[in-house]
């Protein structure tokens, strides 16, 4: 949409963009186990990312989130394994299979208050994991693009954002 010109500005998590793209940083939020309020894990205040190298994870698929599916897959590489990952869920069948107990999800941290019921998030134990926010634009530096960066600047200032 940005390269049809039908957008001037998009957020996304951070991934590579085609050629002519720009990209700057617009916040950075930690990475957050998501999993059944039945699961045993779900008691611990954290959990080390190794532990899970034998779950399903529950992830978008990568063409609806690519820098979202490529940051859970990433740190699951980090953390020295390879996710088995469950591609075929999308939207509320993410959340349902969760709530069934039906695998774990790496989530970023701010939804936590909007988690459907019989869900909780779990810190990740150190090393922990960053979500990374990019603002994305293909046209240039647009007064509008510049306006929309500075206040994004502004904001995450105020609000402490990392």
């Amino acid at each position: 949409m940005l390269l049809a010109g039908r957008y001037d500005l998009a957020v996304a998590p951070m991934t590579s963009y085609p050629r002519g793209f720009h990209t700057r940083t617009v916040r950075r939020e930690p990475l957050r186990i998501a999993l059944s309020q039945t699961d045993p894990l779900a008691r611990r205040t954290s959990v080390k990312l190794a532990t899970l190298a034998d779950r399903l994870f529950e992830v978008w698929p990568r063409d609806m989130a690519p820098g979202f599916y490529d940051s859970v897959v990433g740190t699951c590489r980090t953390a020295g394994f390879e996710p088995s990952l469950d591609e075929q869920a999308a939207g509320n069948t993410v959340w349902g299979n969760l709530t069934r107990g039906r695998g774990v999800a790496l989530i970023n941290a701010s939804p936590a208050e909007q988690l459907p019921r019989g869900i909780t998030l779990v810190d990740l134990a150190p090393p922990t994991a960053t979500l990374i926010y990019d603002a994305v634009w293909h046209q240039g530096q647009r007064p509008l693009i510049q306006r929309s960066l500075h206040v994004a600047a502004q904001l995450a200032n105020e609000e402490g954002w990392p």
